[in-house]
This record gives structure tokens, C-alpha cells and sequence, in this order.
């Protein structure tokens, strides 16, 4: 997992660096075994905080992906986070932002593999950290 971020506004990068590293870590350690689709082996997530003006948006800088490689097996996603609810978060809030990334990630894959088990991928993420859909649609 790694992210494209922005620092030209707030400094925020050693606390997106360590929660992104330990959501990273859990998330392997627990699911290091299991199998979710016989067309993904490898899920790039890369979560999207950038502070946009109107000519980034205009000239398509950081655009979302959702890319899928069937011959290579991987999905690619790229979704944003809102930048301001990510800088004036604590903690707690940031990692659920990014938790909340993953989960719409699996989602967005979930709609374009067939045999993608997204919503137990979904299940076993979300009780890795003890959380439920709704706690991350109050974020």
C-alpha cells in the first residue's frame, strides 16, 4: 500500500506513513492465507489525498483508477480521500478514512471480477479492526 499524498499545504506525511504501514501489516497478517478470487492475486490500493484547485482537476492530475490486469492478475485502484477531513482528523479518524479507501476499493473490484469474494474480503478487513460499515459511513 502506498499513497499519493500531498505536503505542499500540511505536513502530515509521518502520520499517514505509520497508520498506512500498520493498516498494512494487520491486513496481511490476517489474510496472508486466504484467497479471494482465482483472477486477482495482487490488490494495489493507493489512496488519493491531494488538495485540489480547479486547474489540477482541469488538466487531470491524480485522476482515480480503477484498473484491472486480468493477464497479470492485479487490480489497481485509486480512489480519493478527502484531503481536509484527512488533515484536520486525529488518529482515529485518518485511519478510518483509509480503512474506508480499502472497503470502497473492494467494492469497486467486486463490481468488475466475476469470482472476486469482495464481501468476505470486505467482512474479514472490517474485523481485523473491530469495525462495521456503518462505523465507517459515519466518517
Amino acid at each position: 500500500m502506498s499513497t499519493e499524498s500531498d505536503g505542499r499545504f500540511d505536513d502530515f506525511s509521518e502520520s499517514l506513513r505509520l497508520i498506512r504501514n500498520d493498516i498494512e501489516r494487520r491486513i496481511k497478517e490476517a489474510i496472508e492465507d486466504n484467497t479471494y478470487s482465482r483472477e486477482i492475486d495482487d490488490i494495489a490500493i493507493i489512496p488519493i489525498i491531494i488538495k485540489f484547485d480547479p486547474t489540477m482537476e482541469k488538466e487531470g492530475c491524480f485522476k482515480e483508477r480503477r484498473l484491472i490486469k486480468r493477464k497479470s492478475k492485479v487490480a489497481d485502484m485509486r480512489l480519493r480521500i478527502d484531503y481536509d477531513k484527512f488533515v484536520q482528523g486525529d488518529e482515529e479518524r485518518r485511519k478510518l478514512l483509509i480503512i474506508g479507501n480499502i472497503i470502497q476499493s473492494i467494492k469497486e473490484i467486486s463490481r468488475k471480477v466475476k469470482d472476486f469474494k469482495g464481501k468476505e474480503l470486505e467482512k474479514d478487513i472490517l474485523t481485523i479492526f473491530n469495525l462495521s460499515e456503518e462505523d465507517l459511513s459515519r466518517i
